[in-house]
Protein backbone atom coordinates (compact mmCIF):
# COMPACT_ATOMS: atom_id res chain seq x y z
CA UNK A 1 0.00 0.00 0.00
CA UNK A 2 1.40 3.78 -1.36
CA UNK A 3 -1.05 5.18 1.04
CA UNK A 4 0.90 6.84 4.21
CA UNK A 5 -0.03 5.03 7.68
CA UNK A 6 -0.83 8.14 10.08
CA UNK A 7 0.12 6.90 13.23
CA UNK A 8 -2.70 6.32 15.42
CA UNK A 9 -3.67 4.62 19.00
CA UNK A 10 -4.68 1.46 17.06
CA UNK A 11 -1.44 0.98 15.47
CA UNK A 12 0.57 1.36 18.43
CA UNK A 13 3.39 -1.01 18.39
CA UNK A 14 2.01 -2.34 14.67
CA UNK A 15 5.41 -3.94 13.08
CA UNK A 16 6.66 -1.25 10.56
CA UNK A 17 8.64 -3.11 7.02
CA UNK A 18 11.35 -1.43 5.40
CA UNK A 19 10.00 0.67 2.07
CA UNK A 20 6.55 1.70 4.02
CA UNK A 21 5.37 5.14 3.50
CA UNK A 22 4.11 6.44 6.83
CA UNK A 23 3.29 9.49 7.86
CA UNK A 24 4.51 11.22 11.29
CA UNK A 25 4.92 14.67 13.26
CA UNK A 26 8.81 15.56 13.99
CA UNK A 27 9.08 15.98 17.63
CA UNK A 28 12.54 16.91 18.44
CA UNK A 29 15.75 17.45 16.68
CA UNK A 30 18.10 14.24 17.43
CA UNK A 31 21.63 14.18 18.57
CA UNK A 32 22.77 14.27 14.92
CA UNK A 33 20.66 16.81 13.90
CA UNK A 34 17.65 14.40 11.75
CA UNK A 35 14.17 14.97 12.55
CA UNK A 36 12.88 12.60 15.65
CA UNK A 37 9.62 11.46 15.35
CA UNK A 38 7.47 8.35 17.13
CA UNK A 39 5.51 5.85 15.10
CA UNK A 40 3.69 2.89 16.47
CA UNK A 41 6.09 3.34 19.65
CA UNK A 42 9.25 3.14 18.04
CA UNK A 43 11.78 6.35 17.38
CA UNK A 44 12.03 7.62 13.61
CA UNK A 45 14.75 9.62 12.44
CA UNK A 46 14.48 11.59 9.39
CA UNK A 47 16.93 13.73 7.80
CA UNK A 48 16.26 17.46 6.93
CA UNK A 49 13.09 17.84 8.72
CA UNK A 50 12.21 20.19 11.66
CA UNK A 51 10.10 20.09 15.05
CA UNK A 52 6.13 20.52 14.10
CA UNK A 53 6.26 19.67 10.87
CA UNK A 54 4.15 16.91 9.23
CA UNK A 55 6.15 14.79 7.01
CA UNK A 56 5.79 11.42 4.72
CA UNK A 57 8.46 9.05 5.56
CA UNK A 58 9.64 5.53 3.32
CA UNK A 59 11.11 3.36 6.07
CA UNK A 60 14.86 2.75 5.11
CA UNK A 61 16.31 0.77 7.99
CA UNK A 62 16.81 -0.18 11.40
CA UNK A 63 19.62 0.63 13.54
CA UNK A 64 20.41 1.48 17.04
CA UNK A 65 16.93 0.31 18.12
CA UNK A 66 14.90 3.27 16.16
CA UNK A 67 14.33 3.51 12.51
CA UNK A 68 15.58 5.96 9.59
CA UNK A 69 13.69 7.31 6.98
CA UNK A 70 13.98 9.43 4.17
CA UNK A 71 10.97 12.31 3.57
CA UNK A 72 9.04 12.05 0.75
CA UNK A 73 6.06 14.75 1.09
CA UNK A 74 5.93 17.87 3.11
CA UNK A 75 2.46 18.44 4.88
CA UNK A 76 3.81 21.29 6.36
CA UNK A 77 6.93 23.18 7.12
CA UNK A 78 8.34 24.61 10.57
CA UNK A 79 8.58 28.10 10.88
CA UNK A 80 11.76 28.22 11.50
CA UNK A 81 13.22 26.71 7.76
CA UNK A 82 15.05 28.89 5.69
CA UNK A 83 16.95 27.91 2.16
CA UNK A 84 20.17 26.61 2.55
CA UNK A 85 22.92 28.92 1.53
CA UNK A 86 24.86 25.36 0.01
CA UNK A 87 23.93 24.14 -3.20
CA UNK A 88 25.03 20.85 -1.79
CA UNK A 89 23.51 20.19 1.52
CA UNK A 90 20.98 17.74 1.57
CA UNK A 91 23.35 15.25 -0.66
CA UNK A 92 26.44 15.97 1.30
CA UNK A 93 26.85 14.73 4.96
CA UNK A 94 28.77 17.08 5.99
CA UNK A 95 26.11 19.35 7.84
CA UNK A 96 23.19 18.76 9.33
CA UNK A 97 21.19 22.43 9.97
CA UNK A 98 20.99 24.24 7.78
CA UNK A 99 17.74 25.01 6.81
CA UNK A 100 17.46 26.48 10.41
CA UNK A 101 17.13 29.75 10.77
CA UNK A 102 20.16 31.41 12.79
CA UNK A 103 17.83 32.47 16.14
CA UNK A 104 16.65 28.57 16.53
CA UNK A 105 19.73 27.32 15.12
CA UNK A 106 21.85 29.27 18.15
CA UNK A 107 18.45 28.22 20.96
CA UNK A 108 19.32 24.73 19.63
CA UNK A 109 22.72 24.57 20.73
CA UNK A 110 22.38 26.40 23.81
CA UNK A 111 19.42 23.99 25.00
CA UNK A 112 21.51 21.23 24.28
CA UNK A 113 24.52 22.47 26.42
CA UNK A 114 21.89 23.79 29.54
CA UNK A 115 19.98 20.61 29.04
CA UNK A 116 23.21 18.03 29.26
CA UNK A 117 24.33 20.00 32.24
CA UNK A 118 20.33 19.71 34.25
CA UNK A 119 19.93 16.41 33.36
CA UNK A 120 22.97 16.30 35.73
CA UNK A 121 21.65 18.22 38.41
CA UNK A 122 24.18 21.04 37.54
CA UNK A 123 23.09 24.53 37.83
CA UNK A 124 23.09 26.41 34.23
CA UNK A 125 23.41 29.66 36.25
CA UNK A 126 27.24 29.88 34.63
CA UNK A 127 26.70 29.46 31.26
CA UNK A 128 27.70 32.46 29.22
CA UNK A 129 26.05 34.09 25.83
CA UNK A 130 27.78 31.20 22.87
CA UNK A 131 30.64 32.96 20.86
CA UNK A 132 29.84 32.09 17.42
CA UNK A 133 31.93 31.77 14.22
CA UNK A 134 30.92 32.80 11.31
CA UNK A 135 31.66 30.34 8.07
CA UNK A 136 34.57 30.28 5.97
CA UNK A 137 36.88 29.67 9.13
CA UNK A 138 38.17 26.35 8.83
CA UNK A 139 41.45 25.70 8.33
CA UNK A 140 41.30 21.92 8.28
CA UNK A 141 39.24 18.84 6.59
CA UNK A 142 39.06 15.58 5.42
CA UNK A 143 37.92 14.72 2.31
CA UNK A 144 36.81 11.69 0.29
CA UNK A 145 37.61 10.88 -3.25
CA UNK A 146 36.50 8.24 -5.46
CA UNK A 147 35.62 7.18 -9.24
CA UNK A 148 32.48 7.61 -10.11
CA UNK A 149 31.22 6.45 -13.89
CA UNK A 150 31.36 9.99 -14.46
CA UNK A 151 34.90 10.65 -13.36
CA UNK A 152 36.51 11.17 -10.27
CA UNK A 153 34.21 12.65 -7.11
CA UNK A 154 36.49 15.04 -4.61
CA UNK A 155 34.10 16.01 -1.57
CA UNK A 156 32.38 14.94 1.85
CA UNK A 157 30.25 11.52 1.73
CA UNK A 158 26.74 11.26 1.45
CA UNK A 159 25.06 10.78 5.31
CA UNK A 160 25.09 7.40 6.27
CA UNK A 161 26.68 5.91 2.97
CA UNK A 162 30.15 5.63 1.22
CA UNK A 163 29.22 7.75 -1.49
CA UNK A 164 31.33 10.54 -2.20
CA UNK A 165 29.39 13.44 -3.05
CA UNK A 166 31.33 16.27 -5.23
CA UNK A 167 31.36 19.49 -3.70
CA UNK A 168 33.66 22.51 -5.99
CA UNK A 169 33.64 24.35 -2.86
CA UNK A 170 32.82 24.24 0.94
CA UNK A 171 31.23 27.18 2.59
CA UNK A 172 32.96 26.44 6.02
CA UNK A 173 36.56 26.27 4.77
CA UNK A 174 39.26 29.30 4.37
CA UNK A 175 39.17 30.17 0.50
CA UNK A 176 43.17 29.24 0.77
CA UNK A 177 41.45 25.20 1.24
CA UNK A 178 38.16 25.99 -1.49
CA UNK A 179 41.43 26.96 -4.04
CA UNK A 180 42.89 23.58 -3.70
CA UNK A 181 39.77 21.66 -4.55
CA UNK A 182 40.07 21.48 -8.10
CA UNK A 183 43.80 20.88 -8.37
CA UNK A 184 43.80 18.20 -6.31
CA UNK A 185 40.73 16.39 -8.10
CA UNK A 186 43.03 16.45 -11.42
CA UNK A 187 45.83 14.73 -9.10
CA UNK A 188 44.04 12.39 -8.37
CA UNK A 189 41.81 11.89 -11.45
CA UNK A 190 45.66 10.71 -12.51
CA UNK A 191 46.80 8.46 -9.48
CA UNK A 192 43.79 6.82 -7.85
CA UNK A 193 42.68 3.69 -9.62
CA UNK A 194 39.61 2.90 -11.46
CA UNK A 195 37.36 2.26 -8.56
CA UNK A 196 39.46 3.01 -5.95
CA UNK A 197 38.70 5.36 -3.08
CA UNK A 198 41.50 7.26 -0.92
CA UNK A 199 40.90 10.13 1.79
CA UNK A 200 42.85 13.62 1.56
CA UNK A 201 43.70 15.85 4.88
CA UNK A 202 44.42 19.86 4.50
CA UNK A 203 45.48 22.05 6.98
CA UNK A 204 46.21 25.43 6.67
CA UNK A 205 49.42 26.31 8.66
CA UNK A 206 51.11 29.66 9.45
CA UNK A 207 53.53 28.25 5.92
CA UNK A 208 51.33 26.79 4.00
CA UNK A 209 49.02 23.73 3.45
CA UNK A 210 49.83 20.49 4.70
CA UNK A 211 48.48 17.31 2.68
CA UNK A 212 47.85 14.00 3.73
CA UNK A 213 47.07 11.72 0.99
CA UNK A 214 45.36 7.97 2.63
CA UNK A 215 45.60 5.03 0.79
CA UNK A 216 47.33 6.28 -2.23
CA UNK A 217 50.32 4.25 -3.11
CA UNK A 218 53.21 5.97 -4.97
CA UNK A 219 56.01 3.54 -5.40
CA UNK A 220 57.34 4.46 -9.08
CA UNK A 221 59.41 7.27 -9.55
CA UNK A 222 57.20 8.89 -12.00
CA UNK A 223 54.56 8.84 -9.43
CA UNK A 224 57.01 10.30 -6.73
CA UNK A 225 58.06 12.98 -9.30
CA UNK A 226 54.38 13.84 -9.86
CA UNK A 227 53.13 14.62 -6.50
CA UNK A 228 56.71 16.42 -5.79
CA UNK A 229 55.58 18.71 -8.95
CA UNK A 230 51.69 18.62 -7.53
CA UNK A 231 53.08 20.24 -4.36
CA UNK A 232 55.26 22.91 -6.35
CA UNK A 233 52.23 23.94 -8.17
CA UNK A 234 49.79 24.25 -5.41
CA UNK A 235 53.02 25.66 -3.40
CA UNK A 236 52.12 23.42 -0.37
CA UNK A 237 54.26 23.30 2.46
CA UNK A 238 53.93 19.73 2.73
CA UNK A 239 52.81 16.53 0.97
CA UNK A 240 52.70 12.96 2.53
CA UNK A 241 51.01 9.66 2.45
CA UNK A 242 49.45 7.18 5.08
CA UNK A 243 49.41 4.05 4.68
CA UNK A 244 46.47 2.00 7.14
CA UNK A 245 47.67 2.40 10.88
CA UNK A 246 51.17 3.46 9.68
CA UNK A 247 52.86 6.99 10.56
CA UNK A 248 52.13 9.64 7.42
CA UNK A 249 55.57 9.45 5.40
CA UNK A 250 56.88 12.56 4.31
CA UNK A 251 57.24 13.03 0.09
CA UNK A 252 58.18 16.07 -0.48
CA UNK A 253 58.84 18.96 2.57
CA UNK A 254 59.25 22.55 0.73
CA UNK A 255 58.78 24.73 3.80
CA UNK A 256 58.41 23.11 7.65
CA UNK A 257 54.26 23.40 8.41
CA UNK A 258 54.38 25.82 11.97
CA UNK A 259 51.71 26.56 13.79
CA UNK A 260 51.26 29.69 16.00
CA UNK A 261 49.88 29.82 19.46
CA UNK A 262 49.95 33.25 20.56
CA UNK A 263 53.20 34.03 18.94
CA UNK A 264 54.92 31.00 19.72
CA UNK A 265 55.48 28.98 16.65
CA UNK A 266 55.42 24.71 16.89
CA UNK A 267 55.92 22.61 14.03
CA UNK A 268 53.20 20.67 12.98
CA UNK A 269 53.13 16.74 12.52
CA UNK A 270 51.78 15.18 9.03
CA UNK A 271 47.68 15.67 9.60
CA UNK A 272 47.71 16.12 13.49
CA UNK A 273 44.87 16.95 15.47
CA UNK A 274 44.45 21.17 15.96
CA UNK A 275 41.16 22.92 17.01
CA UNK A 276 39.24 23.35 13.50
CA UNK A 277 39.78 27.58 13.27
CA UNK A 278 42.34 29.44 14.51
CA UNK A 279 39.88 32.09 16.28
CA UNK A 280 38.61 29.28 17.81
CA UNK A 281 41.59 28.01 19.13
CA UNK A 282 42.62 31.63 20.19
CA UNK A 283 39.15 32.29 22.30
CA UNK A 284 39.69 28.80 23.69
CA UNK A 285 43.70 29.72 25.11
CA UNK A 286 42.12 33.51 26.22
CA UNK A 287 39.75 31.68 28.64
CA UNK A 288 42.04 29.40 29.73
CA UNK A 289 44.64 31.97 30.21
CA UNK A 290 42.50 34.49 32.14
CA UNK A 291 41.84 32.07 34.39
CA UNK A 292 44.91 29.94 35.21
CA UNK A 293 47.32 32.55 34.52
CA UNK A 294 48.56 33.58 38.08
CA UNK A 295 49.20 29.88 38.47
CA UNK A 296 52.97 29.02 38.88
CA UNK A 297 52.51 24.58 38.63
CA UNK A 298 49.86 23.73 35.94
CA UNK A 299 49.55 20.66 34.60
CA UNK A 300 48.01 20.56 31.09
CA UNK A 301 46.14 17.01 30.32
CA UNK A 302 45.28 15.70 26.88
CA UNK A 303 47.59 18.38 25.83
CA UNK A 304 47.82 17.97 22.06
CA UNK A 305 50.45 19.96 20.01
CA UNK A 306 50.55 23.10 23.61
CA UNK A 307 47.92 24.97 21.90
CA UNK A 308 46.48 26.16 25.71
CA UNK A 309 49.97 24.95 27.73
CA UNK A 310 52.12 27.03 25.56
CA UNK A 311 50.03 30.26 25.83
CA UNK A 312 49.92 29.70 29.63
CA UNK A 313 53.65 29.32 30.12
CA UNK A 314 54.43 32.18 27.47
CA UNK A 315 52.34 34.39 30.08
CA UNK A 316 55.10 32.62 32.77
CA UNK A 317 53.65 29.67 34.44
CA UNK A 318 55.70 26.15 34.49
CA UNK A 319 53.41 23.51 32.40
CA UNK A 320 53.73 20.07 32.69
CA UNK A 321 51.82 19.00 29.28
CA UNK A 322 50.56 14.68 28.91
CA UNK A 323 49.46 13.99 25.67
CA UNK A 324 49.01 10.52 24.10
CA UNK A 325 50.19 10.95 20.71
CA UNK A 326 54.18 11.05 20.89
CA UNK A 327 54.40 12.85 17.47
CA UNK A 328 52.13 15.88 18.92
CA UNK A 329 54.72 15.60 22.56
CA UNK A 330 57.22 16.48 20.39
CA UNK A 331 56.31 18.78 18.44
CA UNK A 332 55.45 20.81 21.37
CA UNK A 333 58.87 20.40 23.17
CA UNK A 334 60.53 21.73 20.02
CA UNK A 335 58.21 24.97 19.84
CA UNK A 336 58.86 25.26 23.59
CA UNK A 337 62.58 24.63 23.77
CA UNK A 338 63.00 26.85 20.58
CA UNK A 339 61.06 30.01 22.53
CA UNK A 340 63.12 28.90 25.72
CA UNK A 341 59.15 28.76 27.70
CA UNK A 342 59.13 26.35 30.74
CA UNK A 343 57.03 23.06 29.54
CA UNK A 344 57.90 19.41 30.15
CA UNK A 345 56.57 17.05 28.26
CA UNK A 346 54.90 13.70 28.92
CA UNK A 347 53.93 11.02 26.31
CA UNK A 348 51.06 9.00 28.47
CA UNK A 349 47.78 7.54 27.76
CA UNK A 350 45.48 9.42 29.81
CA UNK A 351 42.75 6.78 29.04
CA UNK A 352 44.41 3.54 30.72
CA UNK A 353 46.96 5.70 32.70
CA UNK A 354 45.36 8.71 34.25
CA UNK A 355 47.56 10.88 36.20
CA UNK A 356 46.54 9.94 39.79
CA UNK A 357 46.30 12.06 42.93
CA UNK A 358 49.71 12.05 44.51
CA UNK A 359 51.14 13.55 41.16
CA UNK A 360 48.64 15.80 41.04
CA UNK A 361 49.89 17.36 44.50
CA UNK A 362 52.71 19.08 42.67
CA UNK A 363 49.85 21.72 40.94
CA UNK A 364 48.04 24.25 41.59
CA UNK A 365 45.56 24.17 38.20
CA UNK A 366 44.96 21.86 36.06
CA UNK A 367 43.70 22.06 32.44
CA UNK A 368 41.77 18.54 31.21
CA UNK A 369 40.75 19.12 27.10
CA UNK A 370 39.71 15.32 25.92
CA UNK A 371 38.30 13.74 22.89
CA UNK A 372 34.62 13.49 22.53
CA UNK A 373 34.33 10.16 24.47
CA UNK A 374 35.57 12.79 27.61
CA UNK A 375 37.56 11.45 30.63
CA UNK A 376 35.84 9.77 33.12
CA UNK A 377 38.64 7.91 34.85
CA UNK A 378 40.73 11.16 35.53
CA UNK A 379 37.57 13.16 36.22
CA UNK A 380 37.43 11.10 38.50
CA UNK A 381 40.98 11.17 39.83
CA UNK A 382 40.41 15.16 39.75
CA UNK A 383 37.70 15.44 41.66
CA UNK A 384 39.33 13.63 44.97
CA UNK A 385 42.42 16.08 44.55
CA UNK A 386 43.36 19.21 45.98
CA UNK A 387 44.09 20.96 42.93
CA UNK A 388 42.32 24.65 43.60
CA UNK A 389 41.60 24.95 40.05
CA UNK A 390 40.25 22.76 36.83
CA UNK A 391 39.89 24.57 33.57
CA UNK A 392 38.24 22.11 31.61
CA UNK A 393 37.67 22.22 27.91
CA UNK A 394 34.88 19.92 26.24
CA UNK A 395 33.49 18.96 22.31
CA UNK A 396 30.66 16.95 24.02
CA UNK A 397 27.92 18.48 26.22
CA UNK A 398 26.80 15.34 27.80
CA UNK A 399 30.31 13.70 28.30
CA UNK A 400 31.69 17.01 29.76
CA UNK A 401 28.55 17.29 31.71
CA UNK A 402 29.36 13.76 33.38
CA UNK A 403 32.90 14.69 34.05
CA UNK A 404 31.32 18.17 35.67
CA UNK A 405 28.95 16.04 37.65
CA UNK A 406 32.12 14.03 39.40
CA UNK A 407 34.20 17.15 39.93
CA UNK A 408 30.92 18.69 41.54
CA UNK A 409 30.61 15.78 43.75
CA UNK A 410 34.23 15.80 45.20
CA UNK A 411 33.68 19.31 46.10
CA UNK A 412 34.40 21.56 42.96
CA UNK A 413 32.22 24.29 42.28
CA UNK A 414 31.34 25.05 38.55
CA UNK A 415 32.30 29.18 37.83
CA UNK A 416 31.89 29.84 34.64
CA UNK A 417 30.74 27.76 31.35
CA UNK A 418 32.14 29.62 27.97
CA UNK A 419 30.28 28.21 24.59
CA UNK A 420 31.98 27.93 21.31
CA UNK A 421 30.74 27.06 17.92
CA UNK A 422 33.26 26.79 15.37
CA UNK A 423 31.11 23.76 13.70
CA UNK A 424 28.66 25.83 12.27
CA UNK A 425 25.82 23.84 10.51
CA UNK A 426 26.52 20.81 12.93
CA UNK A 427 24.83 19.77 16.10
CA UNK A 428 28.27 19.89 17.85
CA UNK A 429 29.16 22.86 20.18
CA UNK A 430 32.79 23.32 21.95
CA UNK A 431 33.27 24.97 25.65
CA UNK A 432 35.52 25.98 28.19
CA UNK A 433 34.70 25.73 32.01
CA UNK A 434 36.30 26.91 35.21
CA UNK A 435 36.08 24.83 38.42
CA UNK A 436 37.09 25.88 41.95
CA UNK A 437 37.80 23.81 45.00
CA UNK A 438 35.56 24.87 47.88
Amino acid sequence: DPRPRRNQDRDKFRRMRKGEIIRVEIETLGAAGDGRAVANGRPVFVPLALPGEEVDVRLTGERDSAWHGDVTHWETHAPERVDAPCPHFGDCGGCALQHLDEAAYSRLKMDRLTHALSSHGLSTASVAAPVLLPSGTRRRTRLAAHHHRQGLALGYRARGTRWVVEVGSCLLLTDHLNRLMGPTRELLSDLLPKARGCEVSICETATGVDMVLHGIEATTLDAREELAAFAGMADLARLSLEAPGAVPETVVERRVPVIHFGDVPVPYPAGAFLQPSTDGGAALAGWVRGWLGGAKRVADLYAGLGSLSVPLAAAGAGVHAVEGDARMTAAMEAGAHQAQLRITAENRDLARQPVNVAELKAYDAVIFDPPRAGARAQAELLAVSNVPLIAAVSCNAATFARDALALTNGGYELLEVHPLDQFPYSPHLELAALFRKN
